[in-house]
């Protein structure tokens, strides 16, 4: 037996995967793609008809049923496939003429073409299984090495919190006594807050807890996470009018301000500036979260509300992250009946913003931010 050429082995690989990838281009563009092979590889062999030397030329009209198995899932390949050679077929019975060899001909090419797609589709399968596979099995170990990550800074300033207090409590004033408890529930509140983001995403939809909806004041709440949350490192601005009341849940809303300023603080430069604003008009209040961080390109936007999305660029840094954040923001927002988007450039330095809205609950003034 002679021996297989790695090399062709290799450009065959090459081509394939090339071919693959050009499924995730848009129906137009792929259709685009498979009519233009089409044309120049008939006209190829209307010229050569023309010339009596198209025996044995018409089986380069596999390479179409190829492609089209390469571009489209198997039914739709099918169906382009059939539509293409009745095209051939009406230009041969032009050209030619009819005879009885043209419906066995057409027959053999149809089952032909079956047999291409269902084989390369079922290729294809296997090998989208393998890599979805692959992918769960990486997801898994980097969910459990962040999950690692997320929960071991609260914990260990949980425990410094309570150490503290047990070896020195007893000589401690009431008001450091009051800052190293109030330290350790809030790390308590961030380990469960950490811990109810793992299970609400990975229940169903349905089953994410439902809000307990009241009315409070929006500055409380703001300003008792800014209390808690280290923002040392970078320069806060804060624009937050008072007496803006609203209709949610405290807990909740106060849960997708730390999410998104913890965002701010481990993506952004230090010392660059983060802002939090907040506006209202007739029937909404609006929270901003801006910083000057290097920003999210604009097609990768619809990406960063998903679960367990990271992007390419996050993952191949130093920060630490299992996805999460922004995909429960969004569901807490959308279960309190508002509405959480992030606008940005994709420009390092112009940052990204944040912006959520939750329903007005009175008839109070109207403080509108610029």
């Amino acid at each position: 037996m002679g021996k297989i050429d790695i090399r062709n082995m290799h450009h065959i690989l090459v081509f394939y995967r090339f071919c693959f990838s050009l499924r995730r281009l848009s129906w137009y563009w792929r259709l685009f793609i498979m009519f233009h092979a089409f044309a120049v590889l008939e006209a190829l062999l209307i010229y050569l008809t023309i010339l009596g030397k198209e025996q044995g030329f018409a089986s380069l009209l596999l390479l179409i049923g190829i492609l089209a198995a390469l571009l489209f899932s198997w039914i739709p390949a099918l169906a382009l496939e059939f539509s293409l050679l009745l095209v051939y077929l009406g230009i041969n019975i032009t050209l030619k003429g009819w005879n009885g060899q043209v419906v066995p001909s057409f027959v053999g090419g149809i089952l032909v073409d079956i047999f291409i797609v269902a084989t390369i589709g079922l290729l294809l399968y296997v090998e989208e299984s393998r890599r979805k596979e692959k992918d769960l099995a990486a997801l898994k170990d980097q969910f459990i090495a962040n999950i690692h990550h997320e929960l071991r800074t609260p914990l260990i300033s949980l425990l410094l919190a309570l150490d503290i207090l047990r070896d020195d409590g007893h000589d401690m004033s009431d008001e450091e006594h009051a800052t190293f408890l109030d330290q350790a529930v809030f790390a308590g509140n961030e380990l469960q807050r950490i811990v109810d983001n793992v299970l609400d995403a990975v229940r169903a939809d349905s089953d994410v807890s439902a809000p307990l909806i009241r009315v409070f004041e929006l500055d409380r709440v703001v300003f008792d996470v800014l209390h808690h949350i280290d923002t040392s490192d970078h320069a806060l601005h804060a624009d937050i009018p008072e007496d803006i009341f609203v209709q949610g849940d405290p807990q909740q809303v106060g849960q997708v301000i730390r999410n998104l300023l913890s965002n701010c603080c481990k993506y952004v430069p230090k010392e660059s500036q983060i802002t939090v604003r907040i506006w209202r008009d007739d029937a909404f209040a609006y929270v901003c979260v801006k910083d000057r961080g290097p920003g999210i390109q604009t097609d990768h936007i619809p990406l960063v509300f998903q679960k367990f999305s990271r992007l390419e660029r996050d993952r191949a840094g130093s920060v630490q992250g299992i996805g999460l954040g922004l995909y429960i923001c969004r569901r807490l927002i959308e279960n309190m009946g508002g509405r959480i988007w992030v606008e940005s450039t994709g420009v390092a330095g112009e940052g990204s913003s944040f912006y959520f809205t939750l329903s007005i609950a009175d008839a109070s003034p109207i403080s509108n931010c610029t």
